[in-house]
């Protein structure tokens, strides 16, 4: 799509928002690649490398500072997503287990997901998280293009011969692309920005985002159906009222037989009431599984 189309220098984004799970990642707009990497692998430097801005994602000293999916919009269309970083071991296992969590369901539901740009350190490839990563983008059948980060740190034959051993252990992967990358030289740009904008052309599933209005709106159309609910059972029951008036001033019922009717009646309201207690107790609608989630993400752990 972008062979005879002159490439840009670099892809000018602006920061749109963080989310800490899925339920508060922004409405679609868009395709979205997502970059996902080790938090020693220079994920956020290869950001900032793409957009031509070092503000762009933050880099710290401290790996594994990006503890959200941030997302970023791009003037061209579609967004980026920097998801947080894993493996990084001074993390609290409580703080590992939220961003596993994160991670899986957004790569799980996220229909607007396009494709995954994997950064891996070239120097230490094919790590646990990166094979689970790679096994679980084939099986979803999403487009993962593989970036060996810090290339400058290899000569160029030790560089060829890392490329080439990543190709051929995943050549029975179809949808996994490899490339070495230089997030400080810029070795790859070109490159990377073309399967970019290829990506965030794709169109997208928008089934997703009107589940996501339907589920908005739910709360509400419950309390209006609430509302509804108990004022047709204040209507019965004041009907219910001059009824019973009615009756006990054309039969003179003695006290007794008039209290077991009122019994009876009030039996009856309480089954109208009934169906407001059954809407509170309605249990949400589970996610509708997104077309890419082919496996159990559970199964991969940071």
């Amino acid at each position: 799509m972008t062979e005879n189309v002159s490439l840009p220098e670099r892809l000018e984004a602006t920061f749109l928002t963080s989310a800490p799970d899925l339920k508060r990642c922004p409405p679609n707009g868009g395709a979205e690649v997502a970059f996902a990497g080790r938090s020693n692998a220079g994920k956020s430097s290869v950001l900032n490398q793409l957009t031509g801005n070092r503000r762009t994602a933050k880099v710290s000293k401290t790996p594994g500072r990006t503890q959200l999916m941030n997302f970023f919009d791009v003037r061209t269309g579609g967004r980026m997503v920097d998801l947080p970083g894993y493996g990084y071991a001074k993390a609290g296992k409580e703080a590992q287990k939220n961003w596993q969590s994160a991670v899986n369901h957004y790569l799980s539901y996220r229909d607007a997901l396009v494709g995954i740009v994997l950064v891996m350190d070239i120097r230490h490839p094919n790590q646990a998280f990166d094979k689970q990563m790679l096994d679980w983008a084939s099986a979803s059948e999403l487009p993962i293009r593989v970036l060996l980060n810090k290339a400058d740190k290899l000569g160029s034959g030790a560089q060829k011969q890392e490329l080439n051993k990543m190709r051929n252990l995943y050549q029975e992967h179809p949808t996994a692309s490899f490339q070495t990358f230089s997030a400080s030289r810029g070795t790859g740009k070109p490159e990377l920005i073309a399967t970019l904008l290829d990506w965030l052309a794709l169109p997208i599933d928008t089934d997703d985002a009107e589940e996501a209005e339907r589920r908005e709106g739910a709360p509400r159309r419950r309390a209006a159906h609430g509302r509804a609910v108990r004022a047709l059972a204040g209507a019965h029951e004041r009907g219910l009222r001059h009824a019973r008036r009615q009756r006990a001033q054309a039969l003179h019922t003695a006290p007794r037989v008039r209290q077991h009717r009122l019994q009876r009646h009030a039996v009856g309201v309480g089954a109208v009431r009934q169906p407001h207690s059954n809407v509170a107790a309605l249990p949400r609608k589970l996610p509708r599984a997104g077309r890419h989630a082919a496996r159990d993400l559970s199964l991969i752990h940071i």
